[in-house]
């Protein structure tokens, strides 16, 4: 009745039996489709070939990741994007480390996440994105570090939300992309293109009820 999930001390791997030694057959390591809750803790997803982790459900319902590292994905690493806008998914990421991906954190569609703690690095494409073709996106990113990404570190789309603090943002191809809000004591160094400066929250920024 709870539908609560629990993933605890796995090494889920995509590379599978078929094809070459070491050809990647496995196509998403953890794919959420239903459950209310999902903890997802102390867990090791690589070599996909689509994301790390997808968490695609059509109701609403709570994402939590704590000490875990998703790389060498061909996709997404971590991709939360509900079907609707009208499904709200709250993720609480926590010590992750997302390298080696196609993109490092996709968040589409809807969702609220806090990401703290956390690396984002050495990605194909984007580390962090907030984007969404319906509903609005938020993503908060605390004490964390979005690092020699080969295209944008920071990119949100249309209305959605990307907020950061006391966060390094450097050596990617683009700064940022889209706008984005800033407070607290960031380091911003080492990137290729600066892209859209962020804004410095402050007055009716804050105020907003996403």
């Amino acid at each position: 009745p709870l539908r609560t999930v629990r993933l605890r001390n796995l090494n889920i791997n995509g590379t599978g039996a078929s094809g070459s030694v070491g050809q990647q057959t496995g196509i998403n390591g953890i794919r959420i489709d239903s459950a209310a809750i999902v903890y997802i803790e102390d867990v090791l997803v690589s070599d996909f070939t689509q994301n790390g982790i997808l968490d695609q459900r059509t109701a609403g319902g709570r994402l939590n990741v704590t000490n875990t590292i998703v790389r060498n994905n061909d996709g997404a690493g971590i991709k939360v994007s509900p079907s609707s806008g009208s499904t709200k998914i709250n993720v609480a990421i926590e010590r992750l480390t997302a390298e080696g991906n196609g993109k490092g954190m996709v968040f589409n569609n809807g969702p609220r996440a806090m990401i703290n703690n956390s690396t984002c690095s050495n990605n194909l494409g984007s580390g962090i994105e907030s984007t969404s073709t319906a509903g609005t996106t938020a993503v908060n990113i605390n004490r964390s570090m979005v690092s020699t990404n080969a295209g944008v570190a920071l990119l949100t789309t249309g209305n959605n939300v990307l907020r950061f603090s006391d966060t390094d943002v450097a050596f990617n191809g683009t700064g940022f992309s889209g706008e984005t809000g800033t407070s607290g004591t960031n380091r911003i160094t080492g990137n290729a293109v600066i892209g859209t400066v962020p804004t410095h929250m402050g007055g009716s920024f804050d105020l907003g009820q996403i």
